[in-house]
């Protein structure tokens, strides 16, 4: 896992040396093991390296191969077997790093490359004969690659602080997706960022800048709605590939020259990964997040977990002094608002992590939009069923009132009330500064509920705030969850398989039923890296209150003084985590 700048001119000058270096330095915290640079006509490349895989001097950046040179920032899970493929054509390495294997594909195969890698990945490729630059994300967008037009350079770089320091860029507001995530909570959604011209290139795609001609084109190699549903499918066969699949997700995200371990919620998602890396190895340590407070804590099933399993489990306690003095620390790792204090849970899990010297962690991030673990993919379930079959829709409606402790009156009052809600005025934003634009796709099935959480709302904020809370304190996070091959396969059940008695991830529970301890298995609560923000904002109102009369005075065209009556915490902390983001980067949006 690396930090990655390239930086081209479009009139074809040198870049400044002193340029590159400042632009790199600013994202040290994703490589502190190594730093290199590479000057070509017109064009830098700079890099920070966390050594996972060889250790040694071999696998620094840029790498070069045949003429070619890389920056290159993920692993490739499936290195190895891609190695083995190449070394029987002739290819022959002097590492044994994934870095080098990319490089050799990319020699061999060509930019369709890419359609041969398990992994996550941004990179930019150099390559010589071409005269071009190659660049590409992987399939879901788990590593992060931005890039701008600013003056007479275009930059690509793995966070966007690192544009801060071109010459004639600025921090500008995206109106457009400022008031998406100030009014709806929607944040990294489309290819835009809060920042005004700079874009996230899309996942599953490349971008290639022709170095002669200073143009770029953008080319998708991925497109998961392509997968059609397998209707013949039984549920034996996809209980065996599933668990197959999962079984060496797992195997090959283990892959490494350092200590890893897995964070541990006490979930099912992050419960199965714990049981399986057990069954791999006796050495495996786990990091959780733990709170006093009642309803937030999850004690009771991670310790079923570390009980069954035996693993070591390390344990903290965040706390509101520290995340209101880590705050801006995170602003600015995070390039953009800190949208939930939740992402503070999570932080403060890799922190631990850190202390323990766990430099990759395994962790569930994508289970739940591919396997139906929201109680949203509810609606389109029953809606189906009912015109499928009513009498099996109302016995599953029975079995989701009686695992969920609720009654219909219950459910319909929940229903009702989040219904209004979505059609409240927003009355706290000024008139002149609203400008409502995007629309989500419509979820009419479970597949379809997935295919929007994977690629727009959803998945890629997570993604987001899973790298940068792991790469605050350079380490490696990896998701089984989101191997390719098990979400292709996923997207190919049909519905009842991930949900049946009103249980969601089915599929999950049933391949995994003889590992998993009895507590989790049979656990349908729904909670994720949370905190108790409610009470500690109910704890300390004067840092509310502080925060929002502040916001209402440099905020100024965009919110007015009706937020300081809001009643939602999750709205009033993205007022005052959106002021905290406009005064950390300086953001102009007159």
């Amino acid at each position: 896992m690396c930090g990655i700048t390239a930086v081209v001119s479009m009139d074809g000058q040198n870049i400044p040396h002193e340029l590159m270096k400042k632009m790199t330095d600013a994202i040290d915290h994703r490589g502190p093991d190594a730093e290199g640079y590479y000057d070509g006509q017109g064009f830098s490349f700079g890099h920070k390296r966390l050594s996972i895989i060889d250790l040694s001097p071999k696998g620094y950046q840029p790498m070069l191969y045949k003429g070619n040179r890389i920056i290159y920032n993920g692993e490739v899970y499936n290195f190895q077997e891609i190695r083995a493929e190449l070394v029987d054509k002739g290819y022959c390495f002097e590492s044994d790093t994934d870095t080098e294997v990319v490089l050799a594909a990319y020699d061999f195969w060509g930019q369709e490359c890419v359609r041969r890698f398990n992994g996550m990945w941004a990179f930019v490729i150099y390559d010589v004969k071409k005269n071009i630059l190659f660049a590409s994300r992987d399939r879901f967008g788990i590593k992060p690659f931005y890039w701008s037009v600013s003056g007479r350079y275009l930059a690509m770089v793995s966070e966007i602080k690192q544009l801060t320091f071109l010459p004639d860029w600025k921090a500008k507001l995206n109106k457009k997706r400022a008031f998406d995530f100030l009014s709806l909570g929607y944040h990294i959604h489309t290819n835009e960022t809060l920042f005004e011209g700079v874009f996230a290139l899309p996942p599953g795609r490349n971008m290639v800048f022709d170095l002669a001609k200073k143009k770029y084109t953008f080319q998708a190699y991925y497109d998961l709605s392509e997968i059609k549903e397998d209707k013949d499918m039984t549920f034996a066969q996809a209980k065996k590939q599933f668990a197959s699949i999962l079984e060496d997700a797992i195997r090959i995200r283990m892959i490494a020259d350092v200590k890893i371990g897995s964070a541990l919620s006490g979930g099912l998602d992050s419960s199965s990964i714990v049981c399986k890396m057990a069954n791999r190895s006796d050495d495996v340590e786990t990091v959780s997040a733990c709170f006093s407070t009642e309803g937030y804590d999850e004690r009771q099933w991670m310790d079923a977990v570390v009980n069954k399993t035996g693993v070591t489990s390390h344990r903290t306690f965040p706390n509101l002094d520290d995340f209101v003095n880590e705050l801006d620390r995170m602003t600015w790792y995070h390039d953009e608002p800190v949208v939930w204090p939740a992402l503070f849970t999570q932080y403060e899990v890799f922190r631990k992590a850190k202390e323990q010297e766990i430099l990759v962690m395994l962790d569930g991030q994508g289970a739940d939009e591919v396997l139906a673990g929201y109680p949203k993919f509810y609606k389109p379930y029953f809606k189906n069923l009912l015109k499928e079959s009513p009498i099996r829709a109302g016995k599953e409606l029975i079995s989701f009132f009686r695992l969920h402790s609720i009654g219909p009156k219950q459910a319909f009052q929940k229903a009702s009330a989040f219904a209004k809600k979505g059609k409240e005025t927003v009355t706290w934003i000024d008139p002149d500064f609203a400008q409502a634009t995007y629309l989500r796709k419509p979820e009419s099935t479970i597949r379809e509920v997935s295919l929007n959480l994977i690629s727009e709302v959803g998945l890629p904020a997570l993604l987001h705030y899973e790298d940068r809370n792991s790469m605050a304190f350079s380490v490696e996070s990896r998701l089984p969850f989101l191997d390719y091959r098990l979400v292709e396969l996923l997207i190919q059940m049909p519905d009842k398989f991930k949900i049946k008695d009103a249980k969601r991830k089915y599929i999950l529970r049933e391949s995994l039923k003889d590992i998993l301890p009895e507590e989790v298995y049979r656990r349908y609560d729904k909670m994720s890296y949370e905190t108790p923000f409610g009470e500690w904002m109910d704890a300390n109102q004067k840092f509310v209150q502080d925060e929002l009369k502040d916001a209402i005075s440099n905020l100024k065209g965009i919110v007015n003084q009706e937020v300081m009556g809001l009643e939602d915490p999750l709205v009033v902390w993205r007022v005052i985590a959106f002021n905290r983001w406009v005064k950390r980067f300086g953001v102009e949006y007159n």
